[in-house]
C-alpha cells in the first residue's frame, strides 16, 4: 500500500522513483504466477467493483480527513483502519481468499503497547492472532 498521500502535498518526484524502485525489487522476488501489487491509499474511497482507476481529488480528500483528527495517535489508528479495509478490498477484487501480512515483532509490540495504553488491551487477542474472523465478509 502507496501510502504517500498521508505526506502533505502533490506528489514528488522523489515518491514516484521509490515506488518504481520497490516495484522493481519485489519483481526480482516474485516468481512465476506471482504478481506485485501497489495500490496507493486513497483508492480506498473507490466504492467496491469499481473499475475506474484513481479519481480526481482522492488524495486531497485522504490528506483533509487525516488532517481533521486532532491528534497524531487518532491519525495512526485511522490510517491503520483505512490501510487494512484497503488491504481486504484489495485481496477480494483479485480473487484472494486469504491475506497474509509480514508484520515484524517491532510492529506488533508497538500496536500491544499503544492499544493498552490506550485502554484497548480486551481487543489485542484479535489484534495478533493468527487467523482474524472480524473483518470477514458473511
Amino acid at each position: 500500500i502507496d501510502e504517500s498521500a498521508t505526506q502533505p502535498g502533490p506528489p514528488t518526484e522523489q515518491q514516484a522513483s521509490a515506488r518504481a524502485a520497490v516495484a522493481a525489487a519485489a519483481a526480482a522476488y516474485c516468481g512465476e504466477g506471482v504478481q506485485y501489487h501497489c495500490v496507493p491509499l486513497e483508492a480506498v474511497f473507490e466504492e467496491a467493483g469499481s473499475s475506474e482507476q484513481q479519481q480526481p481529488g482522492q488524495r486531497e480528500r485522504l490528506q483533509a480527513l487525516l488532517a481533521a483528527v486532532g491528534d497524531a495517535t487518532g491519525r495512526e489508528d485511522l490510517a491503520r483502519h483505512l490501510r487494512t479495509r484497503l488491504l481486504l478490498a484489495t485481496a477480494a477484487a483479485l480473487g484472494c481468499s486469504c491475506v497474509a501480512r509480514g508484520d515484524c515483532a517491532t510492529t506488533l509490540a508497538t500496536h500491544i503497547v499503544a492499544e493498552a495504553a490506550k485502554g484497548c488491551g480486551y481487543s489485542l487477542p484479535g489484534d495478533v492472532r493468527l487467523v482474524d474472523a472480524r473483518w470477514a465478509e458473511s
